[in-house]
């Protein structure tokens, strides 16, 4: 499933490039909250954290575009009578995006593609302590609006998600940031 996903981004990517000319490289930066939806058994948790995330693209023409981008999710933790536990996680993602302009300002955008994610996690007990490396390759997801500051820069936000990261069932990251357009 995974590999039909990349192929068919590959391919609709390739179709868009003869659609019309490209509009330019972006590069981008947001900051905001992830929700890990995640909690052991008789733990008592916190699932939010502060995370961000550095990305670049290019907009193929004005509704299509590619990007790439690095997250930080930050950490969840959860502890109970016998020990604690924290999991961090971070990605590199590429997606298809995109956009619809309303008007000459606002847009509506949308993003699909896969998400290269690594998850640490460790536990600490009264008499005993474990931690464990996890990496993987899943579907992430989002939505989000932008607004045209500048000819050169917008201000965007976003709600993203990534699928099965470790043990995690989602992590979901909502974040506002700039883009800067070249």
């Amino acid at each position: 499933m995974k590999k039909q996903i990349l192929v068919l981004c590959i391919t609709t990517l390739m179709s868009g490039v003869s659609l019309a000319q490209g509009n330019g490289f972006y590069l981008g930066g947001n900051v905001g909250q992830t929700d890990f939806d995640e909690c052991a058994d008789g733990f008592s948790c916190d699932e939010k954290d502060t995370g961000w995330k550095l990305y670049g693209g290019y907009q193929l023409n004005q509704n299509i575009g590619i990007e790439a981008g690095y997250y930080n999710f930050g950490e969840t933790t959860g502890k109970n009578r016998f020990g604690k536990y924290s999991v961090e996680a971070e990605g590199l993602g590429v997606a298809l995006t995109g956009t619809l302009p309303l008007n000459n300002q606002f847009s509506l955008t949308s993003k699909i593609g896969a998400m290269r994610w690594d998850a640490d996690g460790h536990y600490r007990g009264r008499f005993t302590s474990a931690s464990d490396d996890e990496t993987g390759t899943d579907l992430f997801y989002g939505v989000g609006a932008k607004f045209a500051l500048a000819p050169n820069m917008d201000i965007v936000a976003e709600w993203e998600r990534i699928d099965d990261v470790s043990d995690v069932d989602h992590v979901d990251f909502i974040s506002a940031g700039v883009q800067l357009k070249f």
